[in-house]
């Protein structure tokens, strides 16, 4: 019988082929296996350097004159993008636990701090409020505090990483505060005394503005009750030279008017009359 030595040659380059092409599948399977084990490896190492642990809030609203606990407090805290909200219980004290990266202990501050009810906060941590740089407006029994950026006190655990505030606040009142400007003071041809609607700038921290422009002569403050507030009047000297005036407030239950433009009227009289 005579072997047919082409079709031999032929059988033997398709084993060849077979064989190589086999070889190409099993490479590329080893290959996808071996990308999908670094990916998964690569990404739990990326887990693991960022893990996630429990954080614990705690808040303690203290009363500044007395030093004892302000219990039931309405309160909305907001740290980092993480929001706390509740009432304090009978010991003052407002907790709640959240978990987040580790690395946001090294970050974590006190943005804004909200105050349902007639309370202005007098301090922060070792902070006194007249001492910070801060926004705070009133609304509908509502104070809020933004821009505070305060740092707490942070206790780390082996289950959790702890965060304190001390929140010093006082129960206030509302004041009318006179506080037109009376270097806008003018004598008209007549002899009659007329004055523009300017209102004098005032920073009277802890205290907080509530309505501005209650009337021509006065504005609505919330002032805390029994504490004295340093109220900074900003001036221009000689009309051009910018300086500030402090005026001693202290408020009390019986207190409903604070007079400011008094003491600057007595200023601008005695600067007037300087030689």
């Amino acid at each position: 019988m005579r072997i047919d030595y082409i079709s031999f040659l032929k059988e033997v380059k398709c084993l060849k082929m077979a064989k190589i092409a086999i070889f190409i599948v099993f490479l590329t399977i080893l290959t996808s296996a071996y990308t999908f084990n670094t990916a998964v490896k690569a990404e739990q190492a990326s887990t693991a350097s960022t893990p996630y642990v429990k954080y614990t809030l705690i808040s303690y609203f203290i009363d500044y004159l007395t030093n004892s606990p302000v219990p039931r407090l309405n309160v909305t805290l907001v740290l980092n993008g993480f929001t706390v909200k509740g009432l304090a219980d009978d010991f003052g004290s407002l907790k709640s636990s959240f978990n987040a990266s580790k690395d946001l202990a090294n970050s974590i501050l006190l943005n804004s701090l909200s105050v349902y009810g007639n309370f202005t906060i007098v301090k922060i941590q070792d902070y006194m409020m007249e001492d910070l740089r801060y926004d705070v407006t009133y609304s509908k029994n509502v104070i809020i505090y933004t821009g505070l950026e305060v740092r707490p006190k942070i206790i780390s655990t082996e289950k959790e990483t702890l965060l304190y505030y001390y929140i010093y606040t006082l129960k206030s009142k509302f004041v009318n505060v006179s506080d037109l400007d009376v270097s806008t003071m003018e004598i008209l041809p007549n002899g009659e005394i007329q004055f523009r609607r300017d209102k004098l700038v005032l920073d009277a921290r802890p205290a907080v503005p509530v309505n501005r422009q209650l009337n021509r002569y006065e504005s609505l403050y919330l002032f805390p009750i029994d504490y004295t507030v340093t109220v900074k009047v900003r001036i221009f000297r000689f009309r051009f030279l910018p300086e500030t005036y402090p005026v001693k407030v202290l408020v009390t239950e019986n207190t409903s008017f604070v007079n400011i433009m008094g003491p600057i009227l007595h200023f601008r009289i005695n600067e007037t009359l300087s030689p």
